[in-house]
Order: C-alpha cells, then structure tokens, then sequence
C-alpha cells in the first residue's frame, strides 16, 4: 500500500512539472505569434527561435512562472497526498488494532449512542455487529451502573481521565458475565469530547478460581474444626479412663496397656 502511493506521488509530480513545461513553451509560442502578426514584428520562425534580447528576457520570466508554480503546485499536492496516505495507514492499523483485540471494545457517544464495536465485544454481548451501531449502550450488554453517578460515561463527562471498575453485565438479557471494565475519553482532533471508548475484560474464569478457593478454604476450616473436636473427645475419654482405673498419669495407663497385651 505504501509503495503504491509512492509511485501515486512521484507521477504526479512529474505531471506537474510537466504542465508547467507546456505551459510555458505554449506562452511562448503564443507571443511569438501576435508578435509578428499583431505587432508586425519579424519573421514566425525567427521570433520563435531567436527573439530580441528584452522579449527574450520578457518571456523567460512568464515560462519561469509557469515553471516554478508547477513545481509549487506538485510539492503542495505531493504533501497533501502524503498526509492522505499515512491518515489511511494509521486508521486501518487502528482499525486492525481495535478488531483484532482480545478485549471486547466499543465507542460511545455523549448521548450513549454506540458508534461502533469489534467482534469480541459483540460475541461478549451476544449479539450481531449490525445490531449493535446505533443501540444505546444501556441496551446492549447492561448492568448495575447504568442510569447511575457510576456509569462511566457520566464520570468522563464529569471530568474524569479515566475510569476503572468491575461491573456485572447482562448477556443477551440472560447470563451474567462478571467484567472489569475500562473507559477513557473519545476526543476529535480539536480536542473537544465526543464520547467515550470502553474496554470490557471478561474475567469469569478468575471469579471461578476465586469461588473455588473460597469453599476450598471453608472445607479446610472445617475440616480443622473436626479434627479439634476429635482430638478433644479422645483426650476427654482417656482422661476418665485414668480417673476409672485409679491411675494418675498418662504414662501408667500405657504401661497398663502394654502389660496386659492392649497395645502392641
């Protein structure tokens, strides 16, 4: 693509060079023929050829002219021809950016109307890409803070740089997929705000993982709670056991024990 708006670029300034040539060389001839015919001046081929040195010098400056506003206009055409290019370099590698992330992204304008979204955020949402432009945001992928001081939109319009926060967004008006959601300002080249853009991070899987640690963390509580208890309940029953049989330490009973073939 770029090579093809080099080669664009270079013909272009040769053509203009090249109006200019012609340009000139048609003045000249021009002024030649009303010199002999209109002025009656010398010979057609000798005015052409050889003029006097003052017309000489009269036409070289106007063919300069030509000339050099040829190689002004193919500079200025050149530079804007240039900037054409790189603007539709840079919008098709942030087009290719916004649709190939593993986010789901879209643009939102001040009066919550979605300007475009990618193929992720549309599979996150569950629905089709032509169905979301022109929604409300609040319709398309809802959750608690729409129609509130939290939504992100109206904190940005409020004057915030930039927003962070986990949200629980509704799927296709049914399941319930837990995001960490991201917004920052949509600006024209002026400056002024137009918008928002908001990045959503399905994070399902981490709130999985978190859910399971948890009830790992509850059965292992429980679990100590039992042993406790166990271990408390034998302690309790060896105790009488000593109380029952007259002795008083530990160490008598297990001599008992062995004595008498309990224990091995």
């Amino acid at each position: 693509m770029k090579v093809n708006c080099e080669r664009v670029m270079n013909i272009a300034r040769g053509r203009f060079v090249l109006i200019g040539v012609v340009l000139g060389a048609a003045f000249w001839f021009i002024e030649s023929v009303m010199h002999v015919y209109v002025f009656h001046g010398d010979d057609l081929a000798e005015s052409i050829f050889s003029p006097g040195f003052h017309e000489a010098w009269m036409r070289l400056i106007i063919v300069g002219m030509f000339i050099a506003f040829g190689i002004y206009g193919q500079r200025l055409i050149y530079a804007r021809r240039k900037a054409q290019a790189e603007l539709s370099l840079a919008n098709a590698e942030l087009a290719q950016i916004f649709e190939t992330s593993a986010d789901g992204m879209r643009v939102v304008d001040r009066d919550f109307n979605m300007l475009r979204a990618n193929d992720t955020f549309c599979r996150l949402a569950g629905i089709e890409k032509q169905e979301a432009d022109g929604r409300k945001c609040y319709e398309v992928f809802r959750g608690p803070l729409c129609h509130s001081p939290g939504c992100p939109l109206i904190r940005i319009l409020a004057g915030e740089d930039r927003v962070e926060c986990d949200a629980v967004k509704i799927r296709d008006g049914h399941s319930e997929i837990p995001c960490i959601v991201t917004a920052t300002p949509f600006r024209e080249p002026t400056g002024e705000l137009i918008g928002i853009v908001e990045d959503f991070k399905d994070i399902s899987s981490r709130k999985q993982s978190e859910e399971e640690l948890r009830q790992s963390r509850r059965q292992l509580r429980e679990l100590a709670s039992e042993l406790a208890l166990s271990v408390k309940t034998v302690s309790t029953h060896r105790s009488r056991a000593i109380e029952k049989m007259g002795m008083k330490t530990n160490a008598e009973l297990t001599h008992y024990a062995i004595s008498n073939g309990l224990v091995k």
